[in-house]
């Protein structure tokens, strides 16, 4: 998956009209924020939780701990999605609990090491000003097919190719793998257009196509501007 993050932001700089900095990869803390007990939570997060969930991530971005911030349509107890710039679990936690919710447990975490180009991240002009983004999980299905050395190479190469392809349209902002070997491969972030053009383009994914990776696709509110090819 490497490799592919380095694909990715390499073609992004050739496909730019205006010259991008030299990629600056590193690692942060993407965490999977759920609630796990009934609350008056509505579908447009004006719940006193989510609220309170709300302004401790702006107090985090503002401190420049939290890179990205947002709240997805669709994903289940999942309802929404920090990425922390900390080494680890651990330190991603301690931040986390400022918020009461997390230390009493009514929130839980989900937390992944993510390794993308951090450089390409950046501040959007106002926290709570969100555009509607596409959050893709690559995730390895448990019965996906076992391949030689030699298909592998081939799935890889077309996977791989694809991204460029993506890239090149403008329509993939990010994308980056997980540190481990777990089911969760890594993530794809796509701008704001139509959910039947993101699955176009992902569906000729040879990986996808063979059934080595499924793509879990949700709608992502995030706030405007946080990406650096998005601003090119």
């Amino acid at each position: 998956m490497i490799p592919t993050l380095l694909c990715w932001a390499t073609l992004s700089a050739q496909n730019s009209a205006q010259p991008l900095p030299p990629v600056q990869m590193g690692t942060a803390q993407l965490v999977f924020l759920s609630f796990t007990q009934s609350d008056p939570l509505g579908d447009d997060f004006a719940g006193e939780r989510a609220l309170r969930l709300r302004t401790m991530v702006r107090s985090l971005w503002k401190e420049h701990k939290a890179l990205l911030y947002g709240e997805l349509d669709g994903a289940g107890a999942r309802r929404a999605l920090v990425v922390l710039d900390v080494p680890n679990k651990t330190a991603a936690e301690a931040l986390l609990t400022r918020d009461p919710d997390f230390a009493s447990g009514k929130v839980t975490t989900e937390c992944l090491t993510w390794y993308f180009g951090k450089n390409y991240v950046v501040p959007g002009p106002r926290f709570d000003d969100f555009d509607a983004y596409w959050f893709g999980l690559l995730v390895r299905p448990k019965d996906a097919p076992k391949s030689t050395p030699e298909e592998s190479g081939r799935i890889q190469a077309g996977h791989m190719a694809n991204i460029q392809k993506m890239a090149a349209s403008g329509a993939l902002l990010i994308a980056g793998p997980f540190d481990g070997a777990g089911a969760k491969r890594g993530v794809f972030v796509f701008k704001a257009m139509p959910q039947r053009d993101v699955v176009d383009l992902v569906s000729r994914d040879p990986a996808i196509q063979s059934g080595h990776l499924c793509l879990q696709l949700f709608r992502w509110h995030a706030t405007r501007g946080s990406f650096l090819l998005e601003r090119r």
